[in-house]
């Protein structure tokens, strides 16, 4: 049911790369931050450093103290919250694929990011910061 889902998601609600409008070609570049993991609610927790680069024509993702990480395929835009669909291309043993990764843009230099397992519950949260900004 939940590879039927996904599917389903990915054919009903990827967007291509032209589908950035000029009020989000303000959030291309590096962002980078601390992330908390929630691994037993109140209890156990991780924290880990993420690196997430945007453009026009590809967004990455990187999880570089966990080795894993891979593409990040945009699915809806609205304002300034981005949401994706991530594919690790490696680590696939130490972390989840097939999430959904929300990054909400406070300002040029802040943004609010949420992971989102399979199953759409809340699993990983943090902040990051601008590290480099691309014009385009």
């Amino acid at each position: 049911m939940r590879g039927g889902l996904a599917l389903a998601c990915v054919l009903l609600c990827w967007l291509p790369a032209g589908a950035w409008s000029a009020s989000t070609a303000g959030s291309y570049g590096v962002w980078s931050g601390m992330l908390t993991e929630v691994i037993v609610a109140g209890q156990r927790y991780s924290r880990y450093e993420v690196a997430v680069t945007l453009t026009p024509d590809r967004s990455r993702i990187d999880y570089e103290s966990l080795g894993c990480g891979g593409e990040l395929h945009l699915i809806r835009k609205s304002g300034r919250l981005l949401q994706f669909r991530d594919e690790l291309e490696y680590g696939q043993d130490v972390c989840a694929s097939g999430g959904r990764t929300e990054l909400h843009i406070m300002d040029s230099g802040r943004a609010v990011f949420r992971w989102f397992d399979a199953d759409g519950v809340l699993k990983v949260e943090g902040y990051l910061r601008r590290q480099r900004q691309m014009m385009i």
